[in-house]
């Protein structure tokens, strides 16, 4: 469900920034671009993922036990869907347990993947 903010649209042709909502009342995603909040949404792709921590963002965070936006997934908007998530892996990022944002299964770093679905709070690693 893709809820536009203050009326944006999202556009296609530019690339968007996504981080996990921590203060919405349901589990939801926060839709960037140029600096600006375009939607909150669930049940969506991007693709031509690259994942971005703020290191001093990050130290910030473990220095004064309060949360920031300072990680982020950064692709092109593909469009909503609902997908399965059981047979995909989870990308997990934690400030106080990992530097960037990881394959939770495997434990491996993620910086880049084709693309990501995102689903109940939760990001996945899309390899349809």
């Amino acid at each position: 469900m893709i809820i536009p903010f203050k009326n944006r649209i999202i556009d296609k042709d530019k690339p968007v920034h996504v981080y996990r909502n921590l203060n919405a009342k349901w589990r939801c995603f926060s839709i960037q671009q140029n600096n600006l909040v375009v939607a909150h949404a669930d049940g969506f792709i991007i693709k031509n993922v690259k994942a971005k921590v703020n290191e001093s963002g990050r130290q910030r965070v473990i220095r004064e036990k309060q949360k920031n936006v300072h990680a982020k997934l950064i692709g092109e908007f593909v469009g909503e869907k609902d997908i399965d998530v059981n047979n995909l892996d989870e990308i997990f990022y934690n400030p106080y347990t990992t530097k960037s944002f990881v394959n939770k299964t495997t434990g491996e770093p993620i910086y880049e993947i084709k693309k990501a679905y995102f689903k109940n709070g939760k990001a996945y690693i899309l390899t349809l």
